[in-house]
């Protein structure tokens, strides 16, 4: 089981968006704001920029967690 914070990989309820704020990522994940702000910085997390805002691409996160996942399957 992977565990971030306190909160399982399974426990995740992510609302149904494409892109959303670090500080909401941060609430919904249990990361701290300061971890995803570096993670969005180093490009760990995918990060869409709407002029100077810097938003969590959650439809790519997503595709990017099936992708691991199907690798995953196949070991």
């Amino acid at each position: 089981m992977i565990r971030v914070g306190k909160k399982s990989v399974n426990d995740f309820k992510f609302p149904d968006v494409p892109i959303m704020t670090a500080e909401v990522f941060s609430r919904l994940s249990g990361l701290p704001l300061g971890v995803v702000n570096a993670q969005l910085d180093r490009r760990i997390l995918p990060v869409l920029r709407l002029g100077k805002r810097r938003l969590v691409n959650i439809e790519a996160l997503r595709l990017i967690a099936q992708s691991q996942a199907k690798g995953a399957s196949n070991v």
